[in-house]
């Protein structure tokens, strides 16, 4: 689900100007529902290949933040609009970090749950390294484990979720 070559392939087939000042104007209404479209095809793909109905994201959202709920409400919003779904939870802003890492890792733990999102910043009171570390490479969909990371900018690798 590599974002990126959606982007790219876009600049062949989606609606374009030719600017002199700026090079390519890109229709982004037309790449966002080309990418809605292809997103939704490769899920349904998938689900005849997981041993549960569909792939999953969970999300920790930590807080009163409105950004940040807004963040994750768009994020849930698109996951059902191509089928993925969603496992979740909400803390309030004075949770305990013990709280919010037994959820974390329950998550870790749930072979239904593909990736998992921890919406940041956590409150202060709270080490978000050691949250964002136990979700391990292969189920770190913003890409901050640091096995992702080098996996980002090695040669030659290909990390698993692409920020």
């Amino acid at each position: 689900l590599a974002i990126n070559n959606i982007i790219m392939e876009a600049k062949e087939d989606v609606p374009q100007e030719e600017t002199k000042a700026f090079g390519i104007k890109i229709d982004g209404k037309a790449v966002a529902q080309q990418t809605h479209d292809t997103l939704k095809k490769e899920v349904e793909e998938l689900k005849g290949t997981l041993p549960t109905d569909s792939p999953c994201l969970g999300f920790v959202l930590v807080g009163e933040r409105e950004d940040s709920k807004l963040y994750v409400k768009m994020k849930k919003k698109a996951c059902e609009e191509i089928g993925i779904a969603i496992k979740g939870k909400d803390f309030p802003e004075d949770a305990t970090e013990e709280d919010v890492a037994a959820f974390v890792q329950e998550l870790v733990a749930d072979p239904a749950v593909h990736g998992i999102l921890v919406q940041l910043p956590l409150p202060k009171h709270m080490n978000e390294e050691k949250i964002l570390h136990m979700i391990g490479k292969d189920k770190d969909v913003d890409g901050l484990h640091p096995g992702n990371v080098a996996d980002l900018v090695m040669r030659g690798k290909e990390p698993k979720f692409v920020p």
